[in-house]
Formats: structure tokens, C-alpha cells, sequence
């Protein structure tokens, strides 16, 4: 939208009457005598006047009549707006999308088939709650994002529609506004009352003409639709610590940035501090000093304790987001990731695993080839048994090591492996500590996650 003069320079204003100046014949003193209506009043049904604008909101297009395929479109049905969701949150991954509004009785708001849908019912301000659950990890987000519903003609937002509105077109017209070219969408979607998706000299004369014939009004159900973005802070989401869990490892970490407000722009600066606690569950949990990277060496005071980063993202413009704690898998060992398991390849939490490879765990003592019962990898988000594996055919045994072929498997996906204590003998069952674990998540044993790259399916 954009404002304009017409060709015609505008006479000055005469004081004595503002609808003369209009030119209308009924005599009006400059600054509004006539009858104020409540902008608000009148039923609960109301119909959506002319183009909804968006201001400031990067993803959406700026006006239903807009349809840049680059961004999110408006669509408008007389009394209801619907805009689709799945570009703002990636349905690849988030899901459980959901909206609320913190005022129902200016405008609803809900989800359907992953398109928020509005209904105004009256003039006010509302936020609009939107959510998601990531699709992995299943932590919440949330967006806000905020609407104006304004009565067609009441210009200034003071609740009424009165000559003053009039006024406020005229001095935009004749470029008595400050910074003419900085007014938001919001002021300009409230200045074109004709709703032509210009301003301009038409504007003034429609709105009294109109008024004085009760089409604008309190009794008038149009309304004008703007939505805003509201300032939300960043996310830091599924995060992963990569590493084994003792002493002389080095720790790494990381994370998925989303800030909903810029979706394009690259994070700023990570605040790391790293802690160390008794209790699984970090209730107890202490800082390390020095401890502020993202990577982090495990050292003797660790021993038998349980490790936790906190990531605090922030944006390229330095906003503060929220802060995320990841806690690393099981307690701190003094020489290795248990008795038993040397090592997993790929490591706890990898991603881009190729899903036509092979994967292996090593043992610290050698295998019997021959004993072996039934595994399986499990699709991690819905606990899906996707592979399991019961033969040669789906493994093999050398020496201290356990090979697997990948079958099954989507791209971009995430799995855990699962073999149970029982599956796996040594070569001398003499030689098996008591209490040896393998992987999978029951209490005391190693987990093992890993996230497939983008490509084509595994073979069955």
C-alpha cells in the first residue's frame, strides 16, 4: 500500500468547516463536533473490509492480495482469515501445531490441518499464541504474533469514528506526517478507509460521507485487519553431547537455532557453561569453572558424576534466547564408556550416517561369533521397531567387534540401537564382568543415537 496526492494540489484548510472543505454541505467545526460511535459496539458478527496487511512479519506476505511465493500467503473469507503454518514451523521438523488467542472475544484463533485460522469479532488487540513440539526431540515453541482489528474509519485507534479521523487522512495527504515514508502498515491499513490500497483525497470524503449515513460506525459491522510481529526470543533445541563419558575425553555439543521471528537469519554468539552434578537428573548440579565452550575435557574430578551443558542462544542482533540444558549420557568413568564397550561408531548422537552403511560397537574383550540372540534399531521419536536382526546375514562378528549393516532406514531420521546385556558373549565367558551393560536406554546402560543424512531409503 502506498500513500498518494492527487494530481490536483489540495487547497488549504478552512477552519470554519471541515465537510466544507470536504465538500459537503453539512457545516462541521474543525476538530469534531458530530456524534462520536463506539468503534467497538454492535454485534458479534463482523466482516472483514478490504486487504489484511501484514507488518513486519519476514515469512508472511505483506497483504492478502500479495502471493509471493517466496513467502506465506493470506487468505480472506469474508469474516475469517486462514494462513498455512507448515513453512513457519518445517513439518520435516515440528509437529502438533496449535494456536490461541490471550483476548477470544476481539478474535479466535485455532489450528487446522496445519493452517491457523482467525476470527475477528470485534474491534481490540490480540496476541496470537502459536505452537509447535519439535519433531525429535519433542521440546515446545512457541511465536507470537499479534493482530489489530480496527472499525473501517477509525483512523486514530481512539475507539471512535468522528471528524478527527478525517483529519488524520488529510494531514497524511498533505505531507504534514513526520517521516512519511516510515509509516508501518499498521497506520496505512487504518488510513485507507475506501479500502482501495491507496490513501488519498478519496479517503476523507468517503469516511464522512459515509458516516453521516450510518455506513461507518458504531452500527457498521466492517473491520480492518493488520497483523504485527511480536518480539520473541530465540531457541536452542534437540541438543546433542558427543563423546565418551571418561576421563580424558573431550566432550562435544550440539544444537538446532530457530528464531521464529527472522527464520533466514544466521545466529549470533552461544553462551556455554558447562556443570557437574551427583544426581542424574542435575537437581544438585554445580558449575564448572572455565568450563564456557562447547567443547569440554573430562577430568578426575568428574569421576562417577554426571555432566550437563547449558547453550544460551542469542541472535544476530544480540537478543537473549532461551536457554537450553543437555544433559551428557550416564556418569563419568575412569576408563571407558562401561566394562565391557570400548567404543560405538558412529558415536553417541552422530548425524549423517549413511543409510546403506554399516555400524559397529567395540568390545574390550573378544566375541564368541556363535552366541548371539535377537537386536534392533528403534525409530527414536516413536519408539518404532524398524530393523531387527537375528543372523549373519544381518551381522558379523571379528574379533572384538560387532558389525552391523544398516537396513530399513528413512533419510533425515533419527534411531537408537538396542542390544540387551544377553545378546552379546565373550569368547571365555570367565572373562565377563559382573554387571557388564550394552547399549539401549534401560537404567545403566550406554545409549546409542544416531541421525541418518538426507538421501535415498535403505534397502529392506
Amino acid at each position: 500500500m502506498k500513500g498518494k496526492t492527487d494530481k490536483k494540489q489540495l487547497a488549504p484548510l478552512m477552519k470554519k468547516s471541515m465537510l466544507t472543505v470536504l465538500g459537503l454541505s453539512i457545516a462541521l467545526p474543525f476538530g469534531g463536533s458530530l456524534p462520536q460511535a463506539t468503534a467497538d459496539a454492535g454485534p458479534e458478527q463482523v466482516f472483514i473490509k478490504g486487504s489484511v496487511l501484514n507488518d513486519r512479519i519476514v515469512w508472511l506476505n505483506n497483504s492478502s492480495d500479495n502471493f509471493d511465493t517466496g513467502l506465506t500467503d493470506i487468505w480472506v473469507n469474508h469474516s475469517e482469515v486462514s494462513i498455512d503454518l507448515s513453512q513457519h514451523f518445517p513439518i520435516n521438523y515440528f509437529k502438533d501445531f496449535s494456536a490461541s488467542s490471550d483476548n477470544p472475544q476481539v478474535a479466535q484463533a485455532y489450528v487446522s490441518n496445519n493452517r491457523l485460522y482467525v476470527i475477528p469479532s470485534k474491534a481490540g488487540t490480540v496476541n496470537i499464541k502459536l505452537t509447535a513440539r519439535h519433531a525429535v526431540s519433542d521440546e515446545e515453541v512457541s511465536d507470537y504474533i499479534r493482530l489489530y482489528v480496527n472499525k473501517q474509519g477509525d483512523v486514530n485507534n481512539d475507539g471512535k469514528v468522528n471528524s478527527t479521523d478525517a483529519v488524520e487522512i488529510l494531514r497524511y495527504i498533505r505531507n504534514e506526517v513526520v517521516q512519511r515514508s516510515s509509516i508501518s502498515n499498521l497506520r496505512l491499513n487504518r488510513l485507507d478507509v475506501d479500502r482501495d490500497g491507496e490513501v488519498q483525497w478519496s479517503d476523507a470524503r468517503i469516511l464522512m460521507e459515509k458516516y453521516t449515513i450510518k455506513q461507518l460506525g458504531a452500527e457498521n459491522k466492517n473491520v480492518v485487519l493488520t497483523f504485527e510481529q511480536a518480539t520473541d526470543a530465540p531457541y536452542a533445541l534437540n541438543g546433542k553431547i558427543m563423546g565418551d563419558m571418561n576421563i580424558g575425553s573431550v566432550l562435544t555439543s550440539r544444537f538446532e537455532y530457530y528464531d521464529f521471528d527472522n527464520p533466514t537469519d544466521a545466529p549470533g554468539n552461544t553462551i556455554y557453561q558447562w556443570y557437574r552434578s551427583s544426581d542424574a537428573e542435575g537437581l544438585n548440579k554445580t558449575e564448572i569453572a572455565q568450563a564456557t565452550t562447547r567443547d569440554y575435557t573430562i577430568t578426575s574430578e568428574d569421576e562417577n558424576k554426571y555432566l550437563f551443558l547449558e547453550s544460551t542462544p542469542f541472535t544476530s542482533f544480540g537478543r537473549k534466547g532461551n536457554k537450553l540444558l543437555i544433559p551428557a549420557s550416564g556418569s563419568v568413568t575412569k576408563d571407558g564408556l562401561n566394562d565391557f564397550i570400548q567404543s560405538l561408531s558412529p558415536p553417541n548422537g552422530s548425524v549423517g550416517v549413511e543409510v546403506n552403511g554399516t555400524i559397529e560397537v567395540t568390545y574390550k574383550k573378544t566375541l564368541n561369533p556363535y552366541a548371539m540372540d535377537e537386536f534392533m534399531i528403534k525409530e527414536l521419536s516413536s519408539g518404532n521397531i524398524v530393523a531387527t536382526y537375528s543372523g549373519s546375514q544381518d551381522y558379523e562378528i571379528i574379533g572384538n567387534k560387532l558389525i552391523i549393516t544398516l537396513k530399513n532406514l528413512l533419510p533425515n531420521t533419527s534411531y537408537s540401537v538396542e542390544i540387551p546385556q544377553h545378546v552379546i558373549y565373550v569368547l571365555n565367558e570367565d572373562d565377563l564382568p559382573t554387571g557388564a551393560v550394552s547399549t539401549g536406554f534401560q537404567p545403566g546402560e550406554v545409549p546409542w543415537t544416531f541421525k541418518t543424512k538426507e538421501g535415498e531409503q535403505s534397502p529392506p
